[in-house]
């Protein structure tokens, strides 16, 4: 019982010391502060770790809830000044960050199938500067998955060797 009275004593201590004692100026220095906030943030002399510092001395807590709704995350900001800031955040879906063909060589590759083979696709890809997820050249192999994945037919003309054998 003893050890529990000296630790609520020194949880009181600690709380009081934590105790913001502002006196009317310094109130007021922080009200000017607080005016231009957006013109400090915005500085391009602000580095994003004062930036950081910043959030951390305005932000009490953080309450996430990703459980209440599906495909959402509700979030909560409790300010120092006690004003609560609440939102929800859409839940990024499996593969949502993965890296994507473009969309403009995907709609070339939708445009041509039907006239060329995958390997022609593949060169005018390459030739107008087109590039894959990964930033290499396009083959024959993508431009045939990508028909493939997105049932694209392709041109029925050409024998299957020609659409899948590389241009000699």
């Amino acid at each position: 019982m003893e050890r529990v009275s000296h630790l609520e004593q020194a949880r009181a201590q600690a709380d009081q010391e934590a105790a913001w004692n502002l006196t009317p100026a310094e109130r007021q220095a922080i009200q000017e502060l607080s005016q231009n906030l957006p013109l400090l943030w915005g500085a391009p002399t602000t580095t994003n770790q004062e930036r950081k510092r910043l959030l951390r001395i305005a932000i009490e807590s953080v309450q996430l809830d990703g459980m209440s709704k599906a495909g959402e995350i509700d979030v909560q900001i409790r300010w120092r000044s006690g004003v609560l800031t609440n939102f929800a955040v859409k839940r990024a879906t499996p593969g949502e960050a993965s890296l994507k063909t473009p969309r403009e060589a995907v709609a070339k590759i939708h445009e041509m199938a039907g006239q060329h083979s995958y390997g022609d696709i593949a060169d005018r890809l390459n030739d107008a500067g087109y590039r894959t997820a990964f930033g290499r050249p396009f083959t024959h192999q993508h431009v045939g998955y990508i028909c493939r994945r997105d049932g694209v037919v392709p041109n029925r003309e050409r024998t299957r060797a020609e659409r899948c054998l590389p241009k000699t």
